[in-house]
This record gives structure tokens, C-alpha cells and sequence, in this order.
């Protein structure tokens, strides 16, 4: 708590971050934090010396979170760019992607944990009857121990990959949205082509100026191409009721099934072991 607390404070007075200057941008960054009904202490300016091209949110509250747009951003990216990007970051906060992800990331690791162990229980049994000595009986369970624990760990990062992958496709889909009732004259209930190429093209040149091959697999965001293809399919959908909106919800479910399936069953075998 204390890290989740005063860590983005810290983060933003050691990257010398201050409050973007007064002006259109300010004030079109601000409408759109109200808006979108996520609460920012402040809009800062990330001095990188034109060397980054980036856009970040740190802390998980309103009093405690701040919006950081590099000076490189906003000295590259067109008007509607920089919105873009803008609404994007506000996606995670909107969405409350960072809980989630951690609750995810306990799903994977504990459910995967709770599939494992009878397969696991059952080796640990068949070595300790072959017998042999206590030396080697205690460095092969040793070794069936570290190799449970890395093939868990190993298919979690897989899994949380997958699902922050998705929820970056769901911050850009939201952002296009944003976009498809910021830029029209008269804003419908579908999201525009307007509202993706500003995006789109937001992400290919944060990308291009980054130095990022736009087909570079990336574990957590995945491609940028990939991202602007999903985009592009995105095309005339009606704007509540997006097909990643729906994926999301489905992980946020299950993952919120499989952490209590696994609390309840840990529950009952505390129960029994109490009972015995």
C-alpha cells in the first residue's frame, strides 16, 4: 500500500516532470479527463529532450495520479494524435486495467497451481516408493519442485501476455472512439474512420519514432500492426458494443470465478484438515 501510494509521486519528481503550459492542448487534454470521468491531479510535461516519444499515467487515484506526455510527443504528434494517445492512457484508468491485470495474474498462477497439484502429489509419491537414499530422494523432490514452480511461472507470463495484449486493444479501441465523437460534427453511435486513423496513425508514428518495426511482436502490447489491423475491423461498430468489450469482460469474469474457486477450495481443505 505505502508503494502504491507515494511511489507515482516519487516517479514524477524524479523524472523532473512539470505541469504542461497553459494553452489549447492543456485545456483539451483536461476536457477530455472530465469527460471521460477519470480524476488527474495533474498534466505534466516529461522533459526527455525530444530523445522520447511516449505518453504514461502513473497512481491508481485522482489525488494520486498524474498524467505524463513526453516532450517529444507533443513536438511530433498532430493535435488529434496527441488526443489519441491521450484518450488511450485514460482507457487503463477508465477500464481499471491495473487492478485487473493483478487479479489476473492470480487467477493464472493459483489456478494453474490448483490443476498441477494432484499430477504433482502423484510424482512425489511414485519417487518417494522407489526408494533409494534420503539424499537422493530429497534432491529429486527438489527438482520435481523447481520444475512445477518454473512450468507455472512460465505458463502465467504466457497467460498474462495474452491478456494485457487485450487490454491494450481495448485502450486503443476506446480511444478511437473518443475520437470518432471528438472529430465529427456530428458524432453517432458507430466508430469512424476518423476516430481510427487518428489512432492508427498515432501509433505508427509514436512507433516510427521510436525506432519500433511496426511488425515487432511486443509480449505485453504485441505489434503495432496487429493493433492497427484490429483497429480497422473496428470500422462502423456500434460504439457499446465492441467486440473486445466483450472479450474483456469475459477474462475479467473468469478471472474473478477462478480466484474464488480456488479460495473456496482452499477453504474447504483448511476446513477438513481442522476437522481431522
Amino acid at each position: 500500500v505505502p508503494v502504491l501510494v507515494f511511489a507515482p509521486a516519487i516517479v514524477v519528481r524524479i523524472l523532473g516532470a512539470r505541469p504542461l503550459p497553459n494553452g489549447e492542448i492543456r485545456t483539451t487534454l483536461q476536457g477530455m479527463c472530465r469527460k471521460a470521468g477519470v480524476g488527474v491531479r495533474e498534466l505534466l510535461l516529461w522533459p526527455t529532450g525530444g530523445a522520447m516519444v511516449n505518453a504514461a499515467v502513473t497512481g491508481i487515484t485522482g489525488r494520486l495520479r498524474w498524467v505524463m506526455l513526453t516532450d517529444g510527443l507533443l513536438e511530433t504528434l498532430r493535435r488529434e494524435q496527441v488526443m489519441a494517445v491521450m484518450a488511450h492512457e485514460l482507457a487503463h484508468a477508465r477500464r481499471h486495467h491495473m487492478p485487473w491485470m493483478a487479479l489476473s495474474v492470480l487467477a493464472l498462477a493459483s489456478g494453474l497451481a490448483l490443476l498441477c497439484d494432484p499430477l504433482v502429489l502423484g510424482i512425489i509419491d511414485w519417487r518417494i516408493r522407489m526408494g533409494g537414499s534420503p539424499v537422493d530422494v530429497q534432491r529429486d523432490l527438489g527438482v520435481i519442485e523447481l520444475l512445477t514452480t518454473g512450468s507455472i511461472l512460465a505458463a502465467t507470463l504466457v497467460g498474462f501476455g495474452w491478456v494485457s495484449r487485450r487490454f491494450e486493444r481495448q485502450a486503443d479501441a476506446y480511444a478511437a472512439c473518443v475520437l470518432s465523437m471528438e472529430l465529427e460534427e456530428t458524432p453517432g453511435e458507430v466508430v469512424t474512420i476518423a476516430g481510427i486513423a487518428a489512432m492508427g496513425s498515432a501509433l505508427i508514428r509514436v512507433s516510427g519514432s521510436s525506432g519500433v518495426p511496426s511488425r515487432r511482436f511486443s509480449w505485453r502490447h504485441g505489434s503495432i500492426a496487429s493493433r492497427v489491423s484490429h483497429l480497422r475491423s473496428l470500422v462502423d461498430v456500434a460504439i457499446e458494443d465492441l467486440p473486445i468489450d466483450r472479450t474483456v469482460r469475459r477474462i475479467n469474469l473468469a478471472s474473478v470465478l477462478l480466484v474464488t474457486a480456488v479460495a473456496g477450495w482452499l477453504m474447504l481443505e483448511f476446513v477438513g484438515e481442522v476437522a481431522s
